[in-house]
């Protein structure tokens, strides 16, 4: 029984991994252009807004309530594989779950990073997770939390801006996709990156 449980468990997340790796494949979208600033632009959130803490991995992150209307949603660790030890992803609501594309998201993924690679390298060398060999930008260096960090614009279902930064023997890699850089997704993804700070 157990073993039916495993073989069911890995399938499925197998599965969801694919689906977002082979999607990345298929998006004709323009892409919207990435500041070549050194500091990622504070905004103007709508108000009000909630805070997410992760006390075992040390960050915490502001977002706006409205009129995205987020779903916190935490993968539970045993969906989690490799050196990826959490997943936190925010979906608008309400979201169709018939629908055959998810929605635009913004996520805030922790890996484990032994070997202490810097953001840039630790891109280069972790294909597909980073989205690094779909880039439709170069990567620009930027400052997140007070530490250096790497961001470009990479292609997938939707374009997906990323943030890359380290912090002590961990790499944060924040991402947030939407159909145009004028949609309000990019707003709140500016603001989860601004607000994003180490405990």
């Amino acid at each position: 029984m157990n073993k039916i449980r495993l073989i069911s468990i890995l399938c499925a997340f197998i599965g969801v991994i694919a689906f977002l790796y082979y999607s990345g494949l298929f998006a004709f979208i323009s892409q919207p252009e990435v500041s070549s600033r050194d500091e990622v632009s504070p905004v103007v959130a709508p108000s009000p807004e909630r805070s997410f803490a992760s006390e075992k991995y040390g960050y915490s992150f502001s977002y706006p309530l409205s009129p995205q209307n987020y779903e916190v949603i935490t993968t539970e660790p045993e969906f989690l594989i490799g050196e990826l030890v959490e997943a936190v992803t925010l979906r608008p609501t309400p979201y169709d779950s018939d629908a055959s594309e998810g929605p635009p998201t913004i996520s805030v993924m922790v890996y484990k990073n032994p070997k202490l690679d810097s953001p840039l390298l630790w891109v280069k060398n972790n294909l597909p997770e980073s989205g690094f060999d779909r880039q439709l930008k170069e990567a620009q260096t930027i400052w997140v939390a007070g530490t250096e960090g790497v961001r470009y614009l990479s292609d997938g279902l939707y374009p997906i801006d990323t943030v890359v930064v380290q912090n002590e023997n961990m790499m944060y890699v924040l991402t947030g996709s939407y159909i145009s850089p004028l949609d309000q997704m990019s707003t709140d993804f500016a603001l989860v990156t601004e607000s994003f700070s180490f405990r």
